[in-house]
């Protein structure tokens, strides 16, 4: 079961994420119905581990399994989706994937979960200083601090 709860018309989500960099690309995702990216993870379960969590995440959604894990931060986001508010915490770490593996030589890798609406994609530091990344923090982190750890506060 995720640690996902409504209390008093606030969602918490405990979440964990994982940043992929490919040369100057990193790996995103975008769920078809949203106008935002972020960085691909999800939901961690009562019992598990963020690192579990974030293991299971990567073969649950793309079939592949991550073989190093480097803590990188922390990111407490407050924000609004969907009308409703959430309050987020998110454990991301540096991924990285064997050197020949699949996701370094695609563009674009399609969700494999079932009816999955996820696309995996390579965006440039440029570029995503150009696109509606969330949470916004991520952004700065991701483009002017490469390798930095950090403990953030996002209040949308």
């Amino acid at each position: 079961m995720d640690v996902s709860i409504e209390i008093e018309n606030i969602k918490f989500n405990y979440r964990v994420a994982g940043v992929i960099k490919n040369k100057n690309n990193i790996l995103l995702h975008k769920n078809d119905d949203d106008i935002f990216h972020a960085i691909p993870g999800g939901r961690i379960k009562i019992g598990e581990t963020s690192k579990e969590a974030l293991k299971r995440e990567f073969i649950e959604e793309m079939g592949l399994t991550p073989k190093k894990l480097k803590f990188r931060g922390i990111i407490e986001n407050f924000f609004e989706y969907n009308n409703k508010k959430y309050h987020e915490v998110m454990i991301v770490y540096d991924v990285e994937f064997d050197p020949d593996c699949e996701i370094y030589k695609k563009d674009v890798i399609k969700g494999i979960e079932e009816e999955s609406k996820l696309n995996f994609v390579w965006k440039t530091l440029d570029e995503i200083e150009n696109l509606d990344l969330r949470p916004k923090s991520l952004k700065d982190i991701l483009v002017h601090k490469e390798g930095e750890c950090f403990d953030i506060t996002e209040i949308d």
